[in-house]
């Protein structure tokens, strides 16, 4: 009975956040995908600590639930913390937890869905690196700052939004841009980059390992493209360097295969 109810609380608080997070058309309409289903058999197959003050714990269905206050431990890409486990579907994290750490979720290549609370305010470097089956990404109002590489080789990523009132980015045909310095931090598949004046720089690894983009349009008024900005982008066919492009990063462009 215990467990149960444990379950049972898990459930009412994954569609709840999920509420909060995207509105109620988005959390059953659009964005369905990310109200998770548990059973009330699934065990705990594995838990421990990923930060100072956070824990996790991953259940039998696949459910990866982050809990606690304060920042996830950043990690290298050899130790990063859930790859060993063949079973990730869905990562949810909780209330509390305040940053995503440098390679958090690396490589958990099955992972369908991820629920970010708006009390995170940093994701950081490559943290979902390699989530192969992420399809769709909503970034709450509270994410004020991205490392590089965040969705890089999430090869099937093909919709990231950012709540209209982040204070710091907003998304726009499936680019992140960082309003101030009009930076286009992040992008998938399907993006296209607006050419309304508000993308002056991409930056580095911003398309790294988008494998399905077959094609990109760089506004005239783009002067800097950071290092592996689209590397591993292997069905580009052709791009288009504009003139005022000043600074043109190393391997902005390697393994490209399609080029």
């Amino acid at each position: 009975m215990k467990k149960t109810m444990k379950t049972i609380r898990k459930i009412v608080s994954l569609l709840i956040v999920a509420t909060l997070l995207t509105g109620c058309a988005y959390a059953f309409g659009a964005f369905s995908s990310i109200v998770f289903v548990t059973a009330f058999s699934a065990d705990i197959v594995g838990s421990g600590s990923c930060g100072e003050n956070v824990t996790y714990t991953l259940d039998s269905d696949g459910l990866l639930t982050i809990s606690g206050t304060g920042n996830m431990k950043n990690y290298s890409p050899s130790s990063a913390p859930f790859a060993r486990f063949d079973n990730v579907r869905n990562i949810f994290i909780e209330q509390g937890v305040t940053s995503v750490g440098k390679y958090a979720f690396k490589d958990c290549a099955d992972a369908e869905a991820v629920i970010i609370p708006d009390s995170v305010a940093l994701i950081d470097n490559y943290a979902f690196y390699g989530c192969a089956a992420l399809r769709s990404v909503f970034i709450p109002k509270s994410v004020t700052h991205f490392g590089v590489g965040v969705f890089a080789y999430c090869t099937e990523l093909e919709t990231i939004e950012v709540s209209a009132d982040n204070p710091v980015y907003r998304s726009t045909d499936n680019c992140v841009i960082e309003k101030a310095r009009k930076l286009l931090s992040l992008g998938c598949n399907t993006s296209v980059i607006p050419d309304d004046g508000s993308v002056a720089a991409i930056e580095s690894a911003a398309f790294e390992g988008c494998t399905e983009l077959a094609e990109i349009t760089i506004p005239d008024q783009v002067f800097w493209i950071g290092v592996c900005s689209f590397s591993g982008c292997s069905k580009l066919s052709g791009i288009t360097i504009p003139a005022a492009v000043e600074f043109l990063e190393p391997d902005a462009f390697t393994y490209c295969s399609g080029l």
